[in-house]
């Protein structure tokens, strides 16, 4: 039995460090995506998403997820400091349903290109890989700057 559980410890540190390993080149490809992001998009200041483990999900096993699909992206020329309001710029779902180039309100254009490349990229990352770079519950705010805020976030 000591060779099997050898083989299993070894095999325990082998994943290990596989995983350690991912979430850093996960933490590079995140960092080099944004990079990019804000290289075509000069007018994007930043962007923000949510993710957490839900507290209950109707009888169904609480799973957790990045919000990818309703990043929100907060435009330069904006000042306020409410990314809810009307000045701001919120993508959800439905209104990603329409692609960019089918909008016939220009300047909504790079606005939904910018949110389609966030949610692209923090897709790409993946989940498991979020919440190894930023934790659970929480809200994250990438800027254009290279800075990266993660604030809890508390939810239903």
């Amino acid at each position: 039995m000591g060779n099997a559980t050898d083989r299993l410890k070894a095999a325990t540190a082998r994943i290990e460090e596989a995983r350690k390993e991912a979430a850093t080149v996960a933490k590079e490809a995140f960092s080099e995506m944004v990079a990019e992001i804000f290289k075509i998009h000069a007018n994007l200041a930043a962007f923000r998403w949510q993710q957490y483990t839900p507290y209950f999900n109707d009888g169904d096993a609480c799973v957790f997820s990045a919000n990818i699909d309703s990043c929100y992206i907060d435009v330069k020329e904006v000042g306020c400091d409410e990314w809810m309001d009307g000045d701001r710029v919120s993508t959800t779902r439905d209104w990603s349903t329409k692609p960019y180039r089918d909008l016939n309100v220009s300047e909504l254009h790079p606005l939904h290109f910018a949110q389609k490349m966030a949610s692209e990229a923090l897709n790409a990352v993946g989940d498991e890989q979020l919440q190894a770079i930023f934790g659970d519950h929480m809200q994250i705010t990438a800027h254009r700057d290279g800075t990266v805020d993660v604030d809890e976030y508390s939810h239903d």
